[in-house]
Formats: C-alpha cells, sequence, structure tokens
C-alpha cells in the first residue's frame, strides 16, 4: 500500500561508553519466519567488534524479532554477550536506545530535506538512496557530535582526534579511485574520478573511502 511504502523500518544500536550510534536499514524488517536476517546478524556482530570491547551487555526488549537477533549474535560473536531484555514498550529502560532512534531520524529527515533542496525534486522513502543514507546518519553522528566534552564518539572508541570535516550527502565530489582500479596509467593522466558522496567507511581498521557512482 501507499501508506507502507511511505516507510522504512531501521535497525538502531546505541553504545552507553562512547556513545556511538549504528543505524541499519531493514526493508520489511528483514525477517524471514519472525528472525532477522544473516545480513542484519553479521552487520551488529561487525558493529559490536568494531567497538573493540571485550564481553559486552546486550539489552533490546522482549520483542520476538528482537530477543531470537540477540540470540544470533550471542552465538555468532567470539566473544562474551550477556543479554538483557526491558519489557516490551517500556521506553525508560532503554532510554539511551530511544534517545539514538529519535537522533537517527532527525538527522534522516534533515539530510532528505537539504538532498531535495539541492536536487530541486522530491525523494521517496523506498529509493535505494535513502538506505544509504540512513547508516550515513549515524556516521555523521558517530564523527561530528561530541558525546563527551571536546570528543565524538569515534575518537572516543580510536583514542585520538579524527577530522571532522566531510562532504554532504549526496554531494558531488571529487575521489581518488585504489590504485588496483587505477592500474598502471601515465603520470599525466588524470587520478581523480568524479563520484557523489553517499557515506564513509568507519571501521577501525580500515580507511574511510568514498563511495564513487
Amino acid at each position: 500500500s501507499k501508506e507502507e511504502a511511505d516507510k522504512l523500518t531501521v535497525l538502531v544500536m546505541a553504545d552507553d561508553k562512547s556513545g556511538s550510534i549504528f543505524a541499519h536499514p531493514s526493508p520489511d524488517k528483514a525477517i524471514i519466519n519472525g528472525e532477522y536476517s544473516e545480513y542484519m546478524i553479521n552487520k551488529v556482530v561487525e558493529d559490536i567488534d568494531s567497538l573493540g570491547y571485550g564481553k559486552i551487555t546486550m539489552m533490546t526488549d522482549k520483542e520476538v524479532a528482537m530477543t531470537s537477533l540477540q540470540t544470533k549474535v550471542q552465538r555468532r560473536r567470539h566473544k562474551p554477550v550477556i543479554p538483557q531484555n526491558a519489557p516490551k514498550g517500556d521506553s525508560q529502560s532503554n532510554g539511551l536506545a530511544e534517545k539514538a532512534v529519535r537522533d537517527v531520524e532527525e538527522a534522516v529527515r534533515t539530510m532528505r530535506s537539504c538532498l531535495e533542496s539541492d536536487m530541486g525534486a522530491k525523494l521517496p522513502v523506498g529509493h535505494p538512496v535513502i538506505s544509504w543514507m540512513v547508516e550515513a546518519a549515524a556516521d555523521y553522528i558517530n564523527r561530528l557530535r561530541e558525546s563527551k566534552p571536546g570528543s565524538t564518539p569515534l575518537e572516543i572508541i580510536r583514542g585520538q582526534h579524527q577530522p571532522r570535516k566531510m562532504a554532504d550527502f549526496g554531494e558531488c565530489i571529487f575521489y581518488l579511485p585504489p590504485k588496483a582500479i587505477r592500474g598502471g596509467t601515465n603520470k599525466a593522466d588524470k587520478m581523480f574520478a568524479q563520484g557523489v558522496w553517499v557515506g564513509s567507511n568507519s571501521r577501525p581498521a580500515e580507511p574511510s573511502l568514498a563511495s564513487g557512482t
């Protein structure tokens, strides 16, 4: 229905130590027979491992899909995951996650409005670029918003200052392709290519990359 086409379900996680937020679009909740997809399980495990912790406590409500995801992550992760569940719908018991959801919603609304203004056109929620925008919104929060005086979530996790200047989502940019893609070009040839900025790779062990199209 049109009402459903205007909606996008998003899984949001928040880390209470660093203030980091992770957000992943989940079309149709990415649930098969009441369970999240393998893709979503792997993304959650990657997010947790990127924080660099050993044993963690993973808190969610008692919704069936969420407790199932919690169990799968507990089995998939190589380090201990201690489950802790609040009553379904009890937002006060998991206020950090509730705030993270609001922060992502606000960021996506702002980014969508800015991109629509630049394009001069309406961007439907079902468009694939919205999925990129959701993940980019969480990344912008982690890179640019201070969760502690003088430090962003990403700086807390990495233990060092990180550049806080980034391109706007959807901005046309020049980027330097990896050597494997450029090949053995002549030094007189142009090195940069044109692309559209749709986010960065914020994994601590990997460099940040512009996504070119």
